[in-house]
């Protein structure tokens, strides 16, 4: 058990109290669903390491987190962008990733490796969703409120750091699994230092966040 290990769920259980702390502040209302992302993140973190010290092997839990993630930052876009015929490309991509991600879980790429495609063809609709959205809040916005006050503006940059940072290092991951499997742990770095930036910015968000 090293500094390390307990890194990650530290980082989160500190944006979580934080975010439990200024709670009063995340507005609109399912800005506050990020404490129950939170908390699901944290025991998530926590569990993995413990699967991978009792049974070697904690992809499943992340195959499942990883479409809990993405479809609760997909809601979250959803609920945020104001244009209504982009809300309906969310509604039906959402379900299309779904019903991708449920068959590619069972009968392709499966439990015990990493849906890599998964990720890569959810993150990459994110990515394009958290640009949209600073376009609309940045550019389109006719509101007087500072983005830097506006929580998920932090958020969205935050994502994009997360998801495009760990896209060349996750899609890959079970060819590196199978061909450089020594190199699996050096670049998890990558994944690590780009989720704490995620969780960082969710802290700096909240603090700059404009009570409503």
């Amino acid at each position: 058990m090293t500094l390390k290990t307990y890194f990650l769920p530290t980082v989160i259980l500190i944006t979580l109290i934080v975010l439990l702390i200024n709670r009063h502040k995340l507005t609109p209302s399912y800005n506050k669903n990020f404490i129950a992302y939170l908390v699901v993140t944290f025991f998530v973190e926590t569990t993995a390491h413990l699967l991978t010290v009792y049974y070697g092997n904690n992809i499943p839990l992340y195959n499942f987190q990883m479409i809990f993630e993405i479809s609760f930052f997909y809601y979250t876009f959803y609920k945020a962008i104001s244009k209504s015929s982009v809300k309906q490309i969310i509604l039906y991509f959402s379900i299309a990733f779904l019903v991708f991600a449920i068959g590619n879980l069972i009968f392709y790429q499966t439990l015990y490796d990493f849906n890599s495609y998964t990720y890569t063809l959810g993150s990459i609709f994110l990515s394009f969703l958290c640009l949209y959205f600073l376009f609309e809040i940045v550019i389109l916005s006719t509101n007087i409120i500072n983005p830097f006050q506006n929580f998920l503006f932090w958020v969205s940059i935050g994502i994009l750091f997360c998801y495009l940072g760990n896209l060349p290092y996750l899609s890959s991951l079970n060819v590196l699994f199978q061909n450089h499997d020594s190199m699996v742990t050096s670049l998890s770095i990558i994944s690590k230092v780009v989720n704490t930036l995620l969780f960082v910015l969710m802290i700096i968000g909240v603090l700059c966040q404009k009570k409503k």
